[in-house]
């Protein structure tokens, strides 16, 4: 079921976007209307292409080749083609941060992104799909990688360029940002760690001010010497009166 979605003007300014050929980005709104809330949809290109270019215009019917369109879009990515449980899918990246779905429309029945993605970008005819072995080896590669993250780890919390960082509470922000629409297209590597730290400037230390006052003895009144004082300017006086004359 097509839903009611917007456009913002910005779409039409963008370099990425207008860099696509005009039924890409006819075919890329279309994928707002077609997605649920969550931005998802069922991956079914014939089916998309019957919604999205009617019958009625056959010329351009003809002209649109759907698969190639989801392959091109997937190149930015603008969206994410991925299989969960031998069905696949299309996720429209970002979808939440350019749409305001109605609150009365309903929830999301198809699975999340889960990381195995069916098409890889760029993708053209010909090219090797990710399958299903394809999968499991990069999970299993991603397992190996994370059963020595704890080592790694360590070696952050060693290292001198971190003593700033409490790398504990950075990891947890990482979890909690992948948790996003935008997170969830990234995979926490030891790439991405480094990456993500080294974002984190050292803070300014300002030393605390030095108080360069003198502490002076308090003056006393002493009235010796302001009778030497006076005879002086009397004396003074006298010496240019006897100068002048």
């Amino acid at each position: 079921m097509a839903r009611i979605r917007s456009v913002k003007p910005d779409f039409f300014l963008d370099e990425d976007i207008a860099q696509l050929p005009f039924e890409q980005r006819l075919a890329f709104i279309g994928l707002w209307c077609l997605a649920d809330k969550e931005g998802r949809l069922e991956d079914k290109p014939q089916k998309i292409k019957a919604m999205l270019f009617s019958s009625d215009f056959s010329s351009i019917n003809k002209r649109v080749n759907i698969e190639k369109v989801l392959i091109a879009l997937t190149e930015k990515p603008f969206i994410v083609r991925y299989e969960v449980d031998e069905k696949k899918y299309i996720q429209i990246v970002n979808f939440n941060e350019h749409q305001r779905p109605h609150h009365t429309e309903a929830d999301s029945t198809y699975p999340a992104f889960n990381g195995v993605i069916t098409v890889n970008s760029p993708l053209l005819d010909g090219d090797k799909k990710v399958g299903k072995e394809e999968g499991k080896g990069k999970e299993k590669g991603m397992e190996k990688e994370a059963s020595s993250n704890s080592d790694f780890i360590n070696s952050l919390k060693n290292n001198i360029a971190y003593r700033h960082i409490n790398i504990d509470f950075e990891l947890a922000k990482m979890d909690a940002w992948l948790q996003t629409p935008k997170g969830k297209r990234r995979q926490k590597t030891q790439s991405f760690i480094v990456a993500w730290l080294n974002r984190i400037e050292a803070p300014i230390v300002i030393p605390p001010k030095k108080d360069l006052r003198v502490d002076k003895p308090p003056l006393v009144y002493d009235p010796t010497e302001r009778k030497k004082v006076s005879e002086l300017i009397n004396k003074t006086v006298k010496n240019m009166d006897k100068v002048i004359a």
